[in-house]
């Protein structure tokens, strides 16, 4: 009940109804696992972790509770934590689809490109996505591996010819190329499909 309030917006329904739950159950990781979800979807991160954490002392393996913890961790800038929660997600679903993917971000991020593309590598292999070629691109743009990213953009299109962030990457190899005309192009076609502006003129102005 308290899931389908929350799915409905009644997010402080939803809340007391999990509350209550857990009180009933407070040994039930799903309870927690739900009420995290809720708490997140509040913007109440810190109650949100608190949850997370009480789910892994019931379970160190729980995966959803690792999973959305790292994710968590990261958005707050606590990357020793959310590492902490990769390698376990590594050691009880290296293959999972979900772990690879923040896997691959999170070393994009750190600025390990070419471990970045590994796991993308992975995740193509299992399915091809507009997205995994789109985090691919711009983990071989950072390497400058200009004509492997430019193949990645091409065959995200071919998936997905509204992708908005296939276009920004595109965007991006255009300006590398000193093409400054067709970056803009690529930029309003970016814009045109979701990209954020702030994003789009903070390329530009680099």
């Amino acid at each position: 009940i308290g899931m389908f309030q929350f799915y409905r917006g009644e997010d402080s329904m939803a809340l007391h109804t999990l509350s209550e739950a857990r009180a009933i159950a407070p040994a039930s990781t799903v309870i927690l696992n739900n009420r995290a979800k809720v708490l997140t979807g509040m913007g109440r991160v810190d109650d949100a972790l608190k949850d997370y954490d009480k789910v892994v002392e019931l379970d160190s393996v729980n995966f959803p509770a690792h999973f959305n913890r790292a994710y968590l961790r990261f958005q707050t800038g606590d990357s020793v934590g959310a590492s902490s929660d990769l390698a376990i997600l590594e050691k009880i679903a290296p293959d999972d689809p979900n772990t690879l993917l923040l896997l691959a971000v999170a070393n994009s991020n750190r600025g390990y490109y070419t471990e970045a593309v590994s796991y993308y590598n992975r995740l193509i292999e299992k399915e091809k996505k507009a997205e995994y070629y789109t985090g691919r691109a711009m983990a071989r743009l950072a390497k400058g591996d200009l004509a492997e990213a430019s193949d990645d953009i091409g065959r995200g299109l071919e998936l997905d010819p509204h992708d908005g962030e296939l276009y920004f990457c595109r965007a991006y190899l255009h300006l590398l190329q000193y093409d400054e005309e067709s970056a803009r192009a690529d930029a309003k076609l970016a814009a045109s499909y979701g990209v954020d502006p702030a994003r789009i003129k903070e390329l530009f102005s680099k």
